[in-house]
């Protein structure tokens, strides 16, 4: 067995490139593409790409130019490394359905070629596609249909909206998209199947979690009338100690302290013992290894006092909620809990929403109000397990039929935290059958047949089949090379990198799975050689998931609200097998309650070595696709941006644009004013307005906050690494904002809808007007970047 596992991302992304290469030459080196290899593409490598490092592509060749004058003086044109064909790029950014509606319309325009000119389109010139959450689901379907089915599947080159006179598979598997931009709700399932799926995954996971504290509660109950106890408060008091409740309650409160006061005792203990050593030492310094353990010991009975503290109060909070003297298992215990399940939901609902709006760190107030929220919908749940654990206890001691009662309990038990594999019961697996129905559907299948025959062929299609097999001749079902990212969370890693951002950058495409931190494994390995295309998408568009948020950052990453998720189940993400265990059956091996479950309920695991890793949205790590082309040094990339930024922050840009800068050495930079950053931005067309453009144009500009452009272009300033050579790339960056001279139900659109195009991610559920004028922007920004000779001029 290939052992990728053992190599590192320098070696995967050598190996990977040169395939693709190798494809790309194939499918590219045509008779068709032979005239501008010769010219245009050599034209700019000894021409064109100089000027770039002069600084003069744009403003043009001063009278003058000295050597400290040049933009890039240090940087050799020689070294420029795509010397034969032209290596692009597609970045497609998370947003869900937005973002993939206007990616569509980005891929569309792309096809265009540059008026005027014969030479290949952008869209031809592309060797890697890599994707983020919702842009993966364009992305896939892109994947999909061009090398399944060998089509082009967002509409005819003719008319890329696509349209009823013309019945070519291209137009209509366009208009199935469009028509089923509430995809989570398709008709012949409806809102209330979506509400069950849900509920059925927080049944599960309510009842797996209870049972199993219920039993621990019960364990720990034995256990303390087997160890003696240091205090007694079964005399009257507080607790009603004429009933076995309220005896057991005291002696249960009193167990509890004793172990309060021995964790107490040992911390005491600990601090004493370090002190004297280090007075013993007479001044020398303490070992480094013996401090770590100290530092770790003293951690550890920190958690202890905090557990022991929790025990102790549960018996007060029962007797509160429940008196020693009335009736255990009644009516308002059964309505407190279910009440307790009910405002649980309401709440990862809330924070669901929240955190796909907002990916800015939540406020104090914000903070406190949450924490308060959470420990009291916790410390219900751990009241009702105490409490369930009393019932079965009691019920065994005072009647003969007890113990067979807890033969049932326990069999239910192990059925639900062993026997569930949470990958299948999570909303995870109804989110992905839901995208794949909608966005790789099978062509041949009429619109209107039933959900299975709709989604079946790609039920069972393989990532790893997006690429010819080793050894396979290739043939004209070209598509880019797909890079679908997902973040593998590290809340607890122990690299201080990992842990800051709350996870790593993890890659699934057809060839390799894996991250810098967890290694890498040959696709056909990863999760038992079963990974499908709509599994890495609906991984990569994971958006709700405990321990992670957009860009490591939001409430979703704090520990009592991730308890919160966990506890109920609610996570899109996927649990899967260390690349660095494939030594491990993973026929055996299947996340269920316990483990993973439970543990990460606990907040252990996710770290580096862990046997389990846990997969969520590829916008978790970076929301723009741009890290992993970065990574592998591509000279030029178009980015798709159809995030929500209705502040013009470029947050997801400047987040990836941080870790890249970290990570890889690479510098993004807009040195021309001509395609800085800033013309993106609403409202800088009247800003920026020439003399003779009239008043009246201005102030429409400034009331419909137009853009002066929809696309910027910078450079990205790839460091000497290794053998690899210094070089300047460009990246082309179109963004979802409104400009002048588009068509007019733009316009009218955002008249009625003031937020587009920044409406909410959390909004899902696109009618065809929605996602048509995403679309329609998208197409035209780009359009508009085609037919503007001095940003091509650019481009090689």
């Amino acid at each position: 067995m290939d052992t990728a596992a053992k190599l590192d991302a320098e070696q995967v992304v050598e190996n990977e490139k040169a395939r693709v290469r190798e494809q790309f030459r194939a499918h590219f080196n045509t008779e068709g593409n032979r005239k501008y290899l010769e010219t245009e593409y050599r034209e700019y490598l000894d021409n064109r790409y100089q000027q770039l490092l002069d600084g003069t592509a744009v403003s043009g060749p001063p009278d003058k130019q000295t050597q400290g004058d040049k933009r890039y003086p240090d940087i050799d044109t020689a070294d420029y490394p795509a010397k034969e064909n032209p290596e692009y790029a597609l970045a497609i950014s998370g947003g869900g359905i937005r973002s993939a509606s206007f990616a569509i319309g980005v891929i569309q325009g792309l096809r265009n070629r540059q008026p005027g000119k014969d030479s290949p389109s952008i869209f031809d010139k592309l060797s890697y596609l890599s994707t983020a959450s919702g842009g993966g689901y364009a992305g896939s379907a892109l994947s999909w249909y061009q090398r399944k089915f060998n089509f082009f599947p967002f509409g005819d080159r003719s008319s890329f909206a696509g349209s009823q006179h013309n019945g070519c598979r291209e137009n209509r598997t366009l208009n199935y998209i469009r028509q089923h931009g509430k995809y989570l709700t398709p008709n012949q399932l409806g809102g209330a199947s979506l509400i069950g799926t849900v509920l059925l995954s927080i049944f599960h996971a309510l009842t797996a979690y209870t049972l199993l504290i219920c039993f621990l509660f019960m364990a720990l109950m034995l256990g303390f009338n087997l160890v003696p106890c240091l205090f007694d408060f079964c005399e009257p008091g507080y607790f009603s100690t004429q009933t076995p409740h309220g005896k057991s309650r005291a002696e249960f409160f009193g167990s509890a302290v004793t172990l309060l006061v021995v964790t107490a005792l040992a911390f005491g203990a600990a601090t004493l013992a370090y002190g004297l050593r280090s007075f013993a030492w007479r001044g020398q310094e303490l070992k480094y290894s013996f401090r770590l353990q100290i530092q770790k010991l003293l951690g550890n009975l920190v958690r202890a006092l905090a557990a022991a503290l929790v025990l102790c109060a549960l018996p007060f909070v029962a007797e509160l909620v429940y008196p020693s003297s009335g009736d255990l298992w009644n009516d308002s215990m059964i309505g407190g809990a279910s009440l307790s399940s009910i405002l649980g939901v309401l709440v990862s609902l809330r924070t669901m929403k929240s955190d796909s709006d907002n990916n800015k760190p939540p406020g104090l107030i914000e903070n406190l109000l949450s924490s308060l929220v959470v420990i009291t919908l916790i410390l219900v749940v751990l009241t009702a397990s105490y409490l369930l654990a009393e019932f079965l206890l009691e019920v065994a001691v005072n009647n003969w039929w007890g113990l067979l009662l807890w033969l049932p309990a326990l069999g239910l038990t192990l059925l639900f935290a062993l026997g569930v594999n949470i990958n299948q019961i999570s909303p995870h697996k109804m989110y992905r059958d839901r995208l794949m129905e909608t966005f790789l559907k099978d062509p041949d299948v009429h619109a209107q047949s039933d959900l299975q025959a709709r989604g079946q062929t790609a039920d069972a299609y393989l990532l790893s089949e997006l690429v010819p097999e080793e050894g396979e001749e290739q043939d004209n079902n070209w598509t880019p090379y797909h890079l679908i990212n997902t973040n593998v969370i590290l809340n607890n890693a122990n690299h201080p990198k990992y842990r800051g951002r709350m996870g790593d950058s993890f890659v699934l495409s057809p060839y390799y799975c894996g991250s810098n931190a967890t290694g890498y494994v040959p696709t056909g390995d990863f999760s038992d050689g079963k990974l499908t295309l709509a599994t890495a998408m609906s991984i990569s568009g994971a958006a709700l998931n405990p321990q992670s948020g957009v860009s490591g950052i939001g409430k979703t990453t704090t520990p009592l609200v991730s308890y919160l998720l966990a506890f109920f189940g609610m996570r899109l993400g996927f649990w899967a097998l260390n690349p660095n265990r494939t030594d491990m059956d993973i026929q055996v091996q299947k996340p269920n309650y316990v483990r993973p479950g439970a543990a990460n309920l606990l907040s252990f695991g996710h770290e580096e070595a862990s046997t389990f890793i846990e997969l969520s949205d590829g916008g978790h790590f970076d929301n723009t696709g741009l890290y992993e082309l970065v990574r592998r040094r591509l000279p030029v990339i178009i980015l798709s941006d159809g995030s929500a930024d209705p502040d013009a922050n470029y947050d997801d840009f400047g987040n990836a644009v941080e870790r890249i800068r970290v990570d890889f050495g690479v510098r993004i930079r807009f040195p021309d004013p001509e395609f800085n950053l800033w013309g993106m931005s609403p409202g800088s067309a009247a800003l920026d307005a020439p003399e003779s453009k009239a008043d009246s144009n201005i102030i429409g500009e400034q009331k419909e906050q137009l853009a002066q452009r929809g696309y910027a272009i910078g450079d990205i300033v790839y460091p000497a690494v290794g053998e690899n050579k210094a070089f300047v790339g460009k990246l082309v960056y179109i963004k979802a904002t409104l400009v002048d001279k588009l068509p007019r139900d733009l316009y009218a659109y955002k008249a009625a809808n003031p937020e587009y195009p920044n409406q909410p991610t959390s909004d899902q559920f696109f009618d065809e007007r929605q996602f048509e004028s995403y679309r329609e922007l998208g197409y035209q920004l780009t359009k508009q970047f085609i037919q503007d000779d001095q940003a091509m001029r650019q481009l090689p």
